[in-house]
């Protein structure tokens, strides 16, 4: 639902109210837009196609899906172990008490095109009575850094 201005012939803004709702199992969207008593109201009614017909996947797709579905599993294994995980301790921020982590990812010269290897650091210190982040750092190498605050 949304709620909006609309200028109307008399070149006055009148309020518009707009309500959008999906059927997934009709397949259709429909549109409201209600204004004054004295505007019209509109609905606007959206048939979505029928999707495709399923096809069955041959031997060879399935077996290239399963491949890439493995190597995802083994990158998401590599950047695991790419990254070292160390506990700052708690400090105060404004009067709040937040604990820190520092999270260490090398990435390998070549990787990312460079000819170096780059190290990024996160460096975060979190509320637990507020359920937030208070304070922390982002840096990448020497090429640059972020800090943020609440």
């Amino acid at each position: 639902m949304a709620q909006g201005c609309v200028r109307g012939e008399d070149g006055q803004m009148h309020e518009r109210l707009s309500v959008n709702v999906n059927d997934p199992v009709a397949r259709t969207n429909m549109n409201w837009q209600v204004g004054a008593d004295d505007q019209p109201k509109v609905v606007i009614v959206f048939h979505q196609p029928d999707p495709p017909p399923r096809r069955e996947r041959t031997p060879e797709e399935i077996a290239r899906q399963q491949k890439l579905m493995e190597l995802a599993r083994t990158r998401q294994a590599l950047d695991r172990k790419e990254y070292k995980t160390e506990d700052l301790g708690t400090k105060q921020i404004n009067g709040v008490t937040a604990r820190g982590s520092r999270s260490t990812r090398t990435i390998p010269a070549g990787e990312e095109g460079n000819d170096q290897p780059l190290v990024v650091i996160n460096e975060t210190w979190r509320s637990k009575d507020l359920g937030l982040i208070g304070d922390g750092n982002q840096r990448r190498s020497k090429a640059w850094a972020n800090h943020y605050r609440v």
